[in-house]
């Protein structure tokens, strides 16, 4: 082989292998930001009163079954 050629190689392995890392801590990177946004999407929904309220019994019911409800009570 010739030593160029084997500097070529040797650069090619190295900017590979950096390339690798550099695609890992990236990917680290993403990672941790998703749980950030999870995390602060979770204490937003605690806050909003809409987003966070228990239903009642009767508020998915047709006005039939809401009749029966009131009835029952």
């Amino acid at each position: 082989m010739l030593p160029g050629s084997i500097f070529a190689i040797v650069h090619f392995q190295n900017k590979f292998m950096q390339d690798k890392n550099d695609q890992r801590k990236k990917d680290e990177d993403s990672k941790e930001l998703a749980k950030d946004a999870y995390e602060q999407a979770e204490k937003d929904i605690e806050k909003d009163p809409e987003l966070n309220s228990q239903p009642e019994p009767g508020d998915d019911l047709d006005e039939g079954e809401l009749a029966r409800l009131e009835g029952e009570e």
